[in-house]
């Protein structure tokens, strides 16, 4: 009955404010799968102009956040001490989202112009590529317990916040809609108890590109992107950058090396699967084996897309329809 009085002013600022910073990371997330998608759909792929536009229409949109977010208007002045160190906090990390999604645009700005000048040796590493995807995922899960401090801080409900989020139009994937059934049906489908090696035993015995031929033999691009759309939305948000860093990853190995395609599709899926799980774990992200798998059909889709949509790299990747 002595707990600490909340200034009805100072807690709405606080709530209008755990409104705004998911808002904020949407927009930085929309900028740079809005940039994947142009690269996926031009012909040319990286080397196109209007990449580069989208790229740097990107960089734009990032400068613009990073501009609202300066803005004192942003951040409410807060009177208590322990709620105005853990806002800072929020701030910081907001911060550092921006600062690795501008990384990762440059990486594929230099990429892109390695690609143009024919000089693939001097693109970054997928390391590098990685890494970027990496710390964005690792500040983006440290933004969620610090709001979540500050909203109980201020006694705001999960309630109250959902009700904010929903009327600054959040959108499903980060208010947890129900996802919509496959609009493809799989090529490689999981069973209902999910064992990896299993569908590894099952799929073992052919090339991995034959899998990608037989996307693209059976299914239009706008097939193969709305299944990928589905498939996204299965996953968890805390996932995304690690899933989009092994699909750019794996993308960019097979144009360099058409090799990669050949190994055996249950060599693959266990791989990916590797790869993930590591990515997952370094971050201290929970692993689960369905977010594994849904990589694998994520890689596939993502790859038959490109090469369904960019003759040079179909080439490349050694892929004949």
């Amino acid at each position: 009955m002595f707990g600490r009085t909340i200034d009805p002013r100072e807690r709405q600022d606080v709530l209008e404010l755990l409104g705004r910073w998911p808002r904020a990371i949407a927009r930085i997330d929309e900028a740079t799968d809005a940039m994947r998608l142009t690269m996926a759909e031009q012909p040319m792929g990286m080397q196109s102009e209007e990449y580069e536009e989208a790229r740097l229409a990107a960089i734009e949109v990032l400068r613009q956040v990073r501009a609202e977010i300066s803005s004192p208007r942003f951040w409410p002045i807060l009177t208590d001490n322990t709620g105005a160190k853990t806002m800072l906090e929020l701030q910081k990390k907001l911060d550092e989202c921006l600062a690795h999604q501008l990384n990762l645009l440059n990486l594929y700005g230099l990429a892109a112009s390695a690609f143009r000048r024919g000089r693939q040796d001097q693109s970054p590493s997928h390391k590098d590529v990685m890494s970027a995807n990496r710390s964005f995922a690792r500040a983006l899960d440290q933004m969620g317990p610090i709001g979540g401090k500050l909203a109980r801080r201020y006694r705001i409900s999960l309630q109250e916040l959902q009700r904010e989020l929903r009327r600054r139009d959040i959108g499903s994937r980060r208010t947890g809609a129900p996802a919509t059934p496959p609009t493809m049906p799989p090529l490689v489908a999981a069973p209902k108890s999910l064992d990896l090696h299993e569908v590894a035993r099952r799929i073992h015995g052919r090339p991995y590109k034959a899998l990608i031929v037989e996307h693209l033999q059976r299914f239009k691009p706008e097939v193969i992107a709305a299944s990928m759309e589905d498939i996204i939305k299965l996953l968890p948000v805390y996932a995304l950058p690690i899933v989009k860093g092994v699909m750019d990853g794996i993308c960019a190995a097979a144009v360099c090396d058409p090799t990669t395609l050949e190994r055996d599709c249950g060599v693959v899926l266990l791989s990916i699967a590797d790869a993930t799980r590591q990515s997952l774990t370094a971050e201290n992200l929970p692993v689960d084996d369905w977010v594994l798998f849904r990589t694998f059909k994520m890689v596939t889709l993502y790859v038959a897309f490109v090469a369904s949509t960019q003759s040079d790299l179909c080439t490349q990747m050694g892929i004949e329809v």
